[in-house]
């Protein structure tokens, strides 16, 4: 994994991008600086976790086209080859050979999924992208929002608790 990445100012001074949640920025900055020299990251719910931020985010990032979602769980950065061209003698390819096989690269430099349709396409590895999110990632978001209102509440007994024991000494 390089250890260093770069970022386009064209990209995140856009209104789309400011728009999006304080987290949701924040990890997108967290999956370019963990991606693969192809812009590929195959643990998305890890790095939510080592960055604090909940993984409801990716499906914001994900909704707003910033990201690329695969069901293994892969993500692909789509403006990976706006913000960064790796020199040939530094480049590692991804790891993640089959997700990235059903990407292409448009005239933006932008990753977009193949158009598996096509009659020249025979088999297709791309049956598992995704570009938004499915039902059974809406479930997930519905009970990751069910325990970060539980997290919210017990943080707010917590602080009751202990405004109680302050003003009781």
């Amino acid at each position: 994994m390089a250890i260093r990445r770069m970022i386009s100012r064209s990209l995140i001074d856009t209104d789309i991008f400011l728009d999006l949640s304080t987290e949701a920025k924040a990890l997108y900055l967290f999956f370019n600086i963990y991606a693969d020299d192809d812009g590929m990251v195959g643990n998305p719910k890890s790095i939510s976790r080592i960055s604090g931020i909940s993984a409801s985010f990716i499906n914001e990032l994900s909704e707003c086209g910033y990201i690329i979602r695969f069901n293994s769980g892969v993500i692909a950065i789509k403006h990976w080859l706006v913000h960064n061209l790796i020199r040939k003698d530094r480049y590692t390819p991804t790891l993640f050979k089959k997700e990235y096989d059903c990407l292409c690269v448009n005239e933006n430099n932008e990753y977009f999924i193949k158009d598996t349709n096509k009659p020249e396409t025979k088999i297709s590895p791309c049956e598992s992208a995704t570009e938004v999110s499915d039902t059974s990632d809406n479930a997930v978001t519905e009970v990751e929002k069910e325990v970060e209102n539980a997290e919210t509440e017990v943080e707010k007994e917590v602080e009751n608790a202990e405004t109680e024991v302050e003003n009781f000494f």
